[in-house]
């Protein structure tokens, strides 16, 4: 592994148009934290650790061992291609690859343009995305990552059981001190993407410990994300073998922002669009399973899970088509469970809906408000759990997203009525996608309007 002095790779705002050398390795890539299912556990004395760095340059000796990861940060952002940050050919890929000279466009703002023939993402480790809990060991798991510094691309991947974020009170973005045990990420053919990836050891830390820790006098800088999204260049022949030095039908493009913040990421998915059309083309990747930023791309997370990803785009990227997506069968569903609310109802959802659900109750009941307003927003938060089994799985997101919004907003001195009233409209929807069964929400939504109205600013 090798160290590197700070760039402008480990901060917000670069925004960088690539050649697509591989995108066959890119899609195997994207695919491949779908698949992660199965390890191997083993106990022992641990390790301490204090920069991802030293982890990453120790991991092939430690593979079945212990380690503790000191003050580190905990994020639900995970690497696209674990380990590549840090190697030597990605420290030296992303030193050679930073070009100062950037284009100015009238719609897409600065734009800076590495031309080295090791594309960043390829080569450089950058890349982060973010799933959806799975069962994995037989326990509901997160899929995290634990940051030293502030770049979530070279972050330690993590499988993080549910159960220890919630009794222990740890939020996302938080300094923790993390126990677990290394193990190979594999059954999942990982190997070979592995040995394509200039040798990054294929391992993540399974958790069984977390300490918060309490920062004191010391101010920590937000973590950075890095959205990249693979994309078609419609553009002629001529006008792609003179741009960026890339000559292929596909490109890759991204945009670093801050862990954390939704309006960021909707602006990062504008962004990223806007550039695809800029030559011709589409977003044929996504990088968040949590959030429908790009849900409707060919091959985004939603997609792959539902099995109705664009099947002709693999066999059109010049690999073995039908091998992946033999390996795409294999991606399990997004997990169901049931979840018990305070006053006794049981709903089914989607794993981070019901408990998004669940969450927004509480907040309810531990809210300040008058008693009506309180009555009736629970009533909503009930109805609208109640009715998670017939929605769709983005509109139960949407509508989940804005139950939260809206509870969080109740909770302020003075609601402001745009956001609100925005919430409102968002649940209104989703409950009149299925009509009938949607009706008492949308009565109920009808009760909140003059109430949230005589507490606002």
């Amino acid at each position: 592994m090798a160290r590197m002095n700070p760039s402008a790779w480990d901060g917000p705002g670069s925004r960088a148009a690539l050649g697509a050398k591989r995108p066959d390795l890119f899609v195997t890539q994207h695919l491949a934290p779908l698949l992660y299912r199965r390890t191997r556990p083993a106990p022992g004395q641990h390790e301490t650790f204090r920069q991802e760095v030293d982890f990453w340059a120790k991991c092939r000796e430690l593979v079945f061992g212990s380690v503790c990861l000191a003050d580190f940060r905990i994020t639900d952002w995970f690497p696209r291609a674990p380990g590549v940050y840090w190697s030597r050919h990605g420290v030296i890929t992303r030193e050679n690859t930073w070009d100062s000279d950037a284009e100015d466009d009238p719609v897409l703002g600065r734009i800076f343009s590495p031309r080295s023939k090791m594309g960043l993402i390829e080569g450089g480790g950058l890349g982060t995305i973010r799933l959806r809990p799975r069962r994995i060991d037989d326990t509901d798991c997160w899929l995290a990552s634990a940051v030293s510094g502030s770049q979530c691309a070279g972050g330690v991947p993590l499988v993080v059981p549910d159960v220890l974020l919630r009794e222990g009170g740890v939020d996302w973005g938080a300094t923790a001190t993390i126990f677990g045990q290394v193990r190979f990420i594999n059954d999942v053919g990982l190997d070979d993407v592995d040995a394509a990836v200039h040798h990054a050891s294929p391992v993540l830390i399974f958790v069984d410990k977390i300490e918060s820790v309490v920062k004191r006098h010391e101010s920590v800088g937000r973590l950075i994300i890095t959205p990249v999204v693979l994309f078609s260049d419609g553009s002629s022949d001529h006008a792609r073998k003179t741009r960026l030095e890339w000559g292929g039908p596909f490109g890759y493009t991204f945009v670093q922002v801050h862990d954390g913040s939704d309006s960021e990421l909707s602006d990062a998915e504008g962004w990223l669009q806007a550039y695809a059309l800029k030559y011709h083309g589409k977003v044929i990747t996504n990088f968040d399973q949590q959030r429908p930023f790009l849900a409707d791309a060919p091959l985004s997370y939603q997609r792959l899970v539902k099995k109705t990803y664009d099947r002709t785009i693999i066999e059109n990227l010049h690999f073995s088509g039908a091998k992946l997506a033999d390996r795409i069968d294999q991606v399990e569903q997004a997990m169901s469970i049931s979840v018990t609310l305070g006053d006794g109802t049981v709903i089914h959802g989607d794993f981070v809906v019901a408990n998004s659900v669940n969450d927004s109750f509480n907040r309810v009941k531990e809210s300040s408000v008058n008693a009506e307003l309180r009555d009736a927003l629970a009533r909503l938060t009930t109805q609208l759990g109640s009715l998670l089994g017939n929605l769709e799985p983005d509109t139960a997101q949407k509508a989940a997203d804005a139950l939260e919004t809206l509870t969080k907003e109740v909770a302020r001195p003075k609601p402001r009525r745009q956001w609100w009233e925005l919430s409102l409209e968002g649940i209104k929807e989703a409950a009149a996608s299925v009509r009938d069964i949607g009706k008492p929400i949308v009565e109920t939504v009808g009760m909140l309007v003059p109430l949230l109205a005589a507490v606002s600013s």
